[in-house]
């Protein structure tokens, strides 16, 4: 009888990759559009301001009021989307010992807008006239008031230091307002103080401060109500009455007469001719916020009555009575910074092939679409649309970063590419001329394109894109040499490292899976058989079978034979040279209790299409028995290879 020797090499191990299609939704998917259902989610903004505070989820504004000479740092999200406006500081009353002194003038308003403006800038705020003293004109970018982009005049004090009125101030440079004068005292004995001028506001001119009437009269003149609006002069005197504060914009606070102190910009009352009253404090103004606006003026006082100050911001000093000594001051004056910053928000991306030019390159997905199964060793593009949202005119210098921790594009650790060392890293590109303009390739923004860059030698623009309202393309050419397989990463641009306000996508690639499996017994020999007999691995060693261990990722086992050099693997061995190889999962059969012949061992084929076990875990292992038939018969006798191949691929 002819016998030959079967050798059984088993060590083939493929490694493949996995390629997933998945949907990711944002919340519950949209199942209409006209109208939308569900409804769009309404949210509230804010933003981070680098000087002030949010005002409007929009604006940002600050004030400047410490007086006198001073610098400021224009913060890195200025705009040229801004206003500076300036009130004069208030000029105090008059100081004649033998008269009613007259009221001092409210300070002026200016504003104004600068384009590029940047670095320090020198900035004055006028101080609040004492008693006898104008008060400081307020200015913006210079040393010098008529040398600056914005200056609000002084309010004056009595320009002859007694009964009569004080100026208000008046604009120096910019636009705006002229601010109230005084109201002038009386001259004759017991007669009282002139009211203090309101300061003009951004809604208007400051108005006059009241003024005795007849002589004799002893009450003082009520405080002159701030810009513009609703305001009003402050009252006149009437015989031993003093006259009302004026009202402030909104068309309240004006203080009672007898020297009720004013609010929200009214100016103070004037004193009553009782118990020498004094006049009432000017209201402090309040049109930028509860405490920040163009103050009314004091009220003055009644005869021997002290005068009062003025409010904040601006107001003139109200005068004192004839036989008075105390004469009210001026306020000082402020500077208001409102701007706009930039709102710059990641509002597209696409993956593309690196096949082709800025404009002729290849697709791999469409508009903001996640990509998967990518290969390390593959230059891929990425190109990202960046929209300015707020108007506030700004250069954007695009940064390119990865993370592979990050939930979204405003979490997690985040790496700026560089060429040599980082994970994922700016790539040389056949196709590329590094720093050539982009066209409009993206179609998520409506707004209008503004020419962007692209890179394959460099990730940060420095040079920067000029964006307002509007929006530009970047794009770059990257390998991921350090990256990792089987790894989601996410991809951003930063304003030269300063991530932007809004992502509304977030860039995302998963690296190709690797997987991989070892086997406990890479060869084995069935022995000598002769024709027509059969053999197992239940045999040949303990029935726990040949162990297939995972790798890192769940898998799919796949099985399937060859033929050997000179016999066919078939489904049975009735012809010459045919012979059957099978398996039996042990894992999950008794291959014993079946035996080598019995339902339990499938044979093999040449194909990699069997299912030894599926969705195996990583690190799982899968045992499974052999069984090979010899040809009936065979026709050659020398030793035959046959190889078993163990294939790992996506579940």
């Amino acid at each position: 009888m002819s016998r030959a020797f079967i050798h059984n090499k088993f060590l083939r191990i493929f490694i493949v990759f996995l390629v997933i299609f998945a949907w990711l939704f944002s919340g519950w998917p949209r199942i209409w559009n006209n109208p939308p259902i569900p409804p769009k989610v309404q949210v509230a903004r804010a933003i981070t301001c680098g000087f002030g505070s949010d005002i409007d989820g929009v604006q940002c504004r600050g004030f400047i009021t410490t007086t006198g000479a001073g610098t400021w740092a224009v913060p890195s999200d200025w705009s040229d989307t801004n206003k500076i406006e300036a009130i004069g500081g208030g000029g105090g009353s008059g100081t004649s010992p033998v008269d009613g002194t007259g009221g001092g003038g409210g300070g002026a308003y200016a504003s104004t807008t600068i384009a590029g403006l940047s670095g320090t800038i020198d900035v004055s705020v006028g101080a609040g006239g004492a008693a006898g003293v104008n008060g400081g004109d307020t200015w913006f970018n210079s040393t010098t008031c008529l040398g600056s982009s914005v200056c609000a005049g002084e309010g004056k004090t009595s320009p002859t230091l007694d009964e009569a009125a004080g100026p208000g101030g008046t604009v120096q440079v910019g636009t705006g307002y002229a601010g109230g004068a005084g109201g002038a005292g009386g001259i004759n004995a017991d007669d009282g103080g002139g009211g203090g001028g309101g300061a003009a506001g951004p809604g208007g001119i400051g108005k006059d401060g009241g003024t005795f009437t007849t002589a004799g009269d002893d009450g003082g003149g009520g405080g002159g109500g701030a810009g513009g609006g609703s305001s009003t002069a402050g009252g006149n005197t009437s015989g031993d009455t003093g006259g009302v504060g004026g009202a402030g914009p909104n068309g309240t606070g004006g203080g009672a007469a007898g020297g009720g102190a004013g609010s929200n910009g009214g100016g103070g009352g004037g004193g009553t001719d009782v118990t020498a009253e004094p006049g009432g404090a000017g209201g402090p103004g309040t049109e930028w916020d509860a405490t920040h606006g163009a103050g009314g003026g004091g009220g003055a006082g009644a005869d021997a009555g002290a005068g009062a100050n003025g409010g904040l911001y601006g107001g003139g000093g109200g005068g004192t009575g004839e036989d008075g000594s105390v004469n009210g001051s001026g306020a000082q004056g402020i500077i208001v910074i409102t701007y706009t910053p930039p709102t710059f928000n990641q509002s597209a991306y696409r993956w593309r092939n690196d096949d082709g030019l800025e404009s002729a390159a290849t697709w791999k997905a469409v508009e903001n679409t996640d990509i998967t199964n990518v290969s390390l060793t593959e230059i891929i593009r990425l190109r990202l649309e960046i929209e300015e949202t707020n108007g506030g005119t700004t250069i954007g210098n695009a940064r390119l970063e990865f993370s592979s921790d990050a939930a979204s594009c405003t979490t997690g650790t985040w790496t700026a590419l560089d060429t040599s060392t980082t994970a994922w890293r700016v790539t040389a590109s056949a196709y590329i001329t590094n720093g050539d303009p982009t066209t409009n390739q993206l179609t998520t923004s409506a707004r209008t394109f503004v020419a962007g860059r692209i890179f394959d030698t460099q990730n940060e623009d420095t040079t920067g894109v000029s964006l307002s309202n509007t929006h530009t393309e970047w794009e770059w050419a990257i390998r991921g040499d350090g990256a990792v397989d089987s790894t989601t990463y996410r991809f951003r641009v930063t304003d030269a490292g300063t991530a932007l306000n809004t992502y509304t996508n977030c860039g995302q690639l998963t690296t190709a899976a690797v997987y991989s499996i070892t086997l406990d017994q890479a060869n084995f020999a069935y022995g000598n058989m002769p024709d027509n007999t059969a053999s197992s691995t239940l045999t040949l060693w303990s029935e726990a079978g040949i162990i297939a261990t995972n790798g890192d990722a769940i898998a799919d086992f796949y099985i399937y034979g060859a033929n050997t050099a000179n016999w066919t693997l078939a489904a049975a061995t009735s012809t010459p040279d045919y012979y059957t190889h099978k398996f039996c999962n042990e894992t999950d059969n008794d291959c014993a209790l079946s035996g080598p012949y019995g339902a339990s061992f499938t044979a093999l084929t040449t194909s990699p299409g069997t299912l030894l076990k599926g969705s195996v875990a990583p690190s799982g292992q899968v045992a499974f028995q052999l069984s090979m038939h010899t040809p009936n018969p065979s026709t050659v006798y020398t030793m035959q290879s046959a190889v078993v191949t163990v294939q790992a691929s996506a579940p």
